[in-house]
């Protein structure tokens, strides 16, 4: 690991950023690179005057394009170009991706940070995922990177043996970079919009599972719906995930982004897992109640959330989920003996936390197949759930509802892609799903999947 930073007190602008990579950059060209380990990450970093990460990656053009915001505000970067890219096409056939994310975590110093984003599925089948890949890690080129009141400039390059510096191709790359301080404001039209599944087509597929719940076969399945909205162009994701965080601060945000054409974003309330170096945290999400700007009516709401037998049952299963996945991960564990809420902007949901120990030698690649999926975003048992779902959606769900987030020696999360879209060429897919046990009725799981895109259908309309 090579580490290299401005230690002048002053704040850089971003022209005297490039003049300090590039200068380092050189002088580290000069002699062949040496390391104990293989590959070698070299990483320079230059505090620079205050910039907002999102407004300056929608006016970068180098891909890929990737953003990522910390749920807690503690930190947020967006990322361009390549230092480090792998990918598999199945989670089932993901050996070597595995293994050169622990190569290169290993060579490092615990600061670096992998991003990463995964499918529901095992394999993708829908040609609008096909960029991304069923497992895609990806360590930017160069990043923006705001820490609290510091913003930094970040130069990342990764180094095979035997390999030199691509000189020519990254102060290419570097002397790219723009200044941008606000996201331009983008029009579009609306043309049409369609639902997959229709209500009566939902209708038929919630009957058909209900029978399977009443028979005994399964107890929980997470259906999802697809509203397409054709556009008059390709609606810029910066834009749209940009209005999302003016009006919901509540989850991580995500923006990945391969080629011209296709961009998956979103925010996402719902923690998959975290882990700093042994310690584990996870969250058990599941039950719905909208809100309202009226106090009373907001109470009523909640009351009648807490107090549902059924969005009870939902939320039991998620927790009984998880708490033998610490039990199988964990030498310790706990989690909150009762539950509490969780209050977006727009909805609320049943939470309980969880938190505990690793047994020495687990590893990301066994907590991500321990825990995924779970039954907030699949259902129970989860073979049969998935069969399910195999039979009643009639397209591919690609990384909704799948793993996104980053990896690092010391810290990893992985958040679960909900409320999340994707551009496809002019079409903008939005995902969402209902949690389906017994007690499910039609119209209510309907309403409740419309009122989890409000969010977008506001910007679309209102925008």
């Amino acid at each position: 690991m090579i580490d290299i930073e401005n230690n002048d007190r002053h704040e850089l602008s971003l022209e005297e950023a490039k003049r300090f990579i590039s200068r380092e950059l050189t002088r580290l060209a000069e002699t062949p690179a040496v390391s104990e380990k293989w590959p070698l990450v070299i990483r320079l970093t230059a505090r620079i005057v205050p910039i907002l990460p999102l407004p300056w990656l929608s006016r970068q053009e180098m891909l890929p394009r990737m953003f990522w915001k910390e749920r807690d505000c503690s930190w947020e970067t967006a990322g361009v170009g390549v230092a480090y890219d792998n990918s598999a096409k199945n989670l089932d056939a993901c050996d070597d991706i595995w293994h050169g994310l622990s190569r290169i975590l290993d060579s490092d110093d615990g600061n670096t940070c992998i991003f990463s984003g995964m499918s529901f599925h095992r394999t993708l089948s829908g040609p609008e995922w096909q960029s991304f890949k069923s497992f895609r890690l990806i360590l930017p080129r160069f990043q923006i990177l705001k820490k609290g009141e510091k913003t930094f400039l970040v130069c990342h390059v990764v180094l095979g043996e035997g390999e030199v510096l691509p000189l020519r191709q990254i102060f290419h790359q570097l002397n790219s970079l723009k200044w941008s301080e606000q996201i331009s404001p983008f029009r579009f039209n609306v043309l049409s919009r369609e639902n997959h599944p229709s209500y009566e087509e939902w209708q038929e597929i919630l009957a058909e599972v209900l029978k399977n719940i009443h028979h005994g076969d399964v107890d929980k399945v997470v259906l999802t719906r697809r509203t397409t909205f054709v556009m008059d162009r390709i609606v810029d994701p910066c834009f749209l995930l940009g209005r999302l965080l003016e009006q919901n601060s509540g989850g991580d945000a995500f923006l990945f982004q391969f080629d011209n054409t296709h961009a998956a974003f979103g925010i996402s309330p719902e923690m998959l897992y975290t882990r700093h170096i042994d310690k584990l945290t996870s969250e058990a999400i599941a039950g719905t109640r909208g809100r309202s700007l009226d106090k009373l009516k907001d109470e009523k709401l909640t009351a009648e959330l807490l107090h549902s037998d059924k969005e009870r049952r939902e939320h039991q299963f998620v927790v009984s989920s998880l708490v033998k996945s610490f039990r199988h991960t964990c030498r310790s564990y706990g989690f909150d003996e009762e539950d509490s809420l969780l209050k977006l902007p727009r909805q609320q949901h049943l939470l309980t936390r969880l938190t505990g120990r690793l047994c020495h030698g687990v590893t990301d690649r066994e907590l991500f197949e321990m825990f995924h999926p779970t039954p907030s975003v699949c259902g129970t048992p989860a073979d049969k759930a998935l069969l399910l779902i195999h039979q009643s959606e009639a397209f591919d769900r690609g990384w909704f509802a799948g793993p996104v987030g980053y990896f690092s020696r010391k810290h990893s999360k992985l958040a679960v892609a909900i409320r999340s879209a994707l551009i496809d060429n002019e079409n903008l897919h939005l995902y969402s799903g209902a949690g389906i046990v017994a007690g499910s009725e039609a119209l209510s799981e309907w309403e409740e999947i419309e009122e989890k895109i409000r969010g977008y259908l506001d910007i679309i309309y209102g925008h």
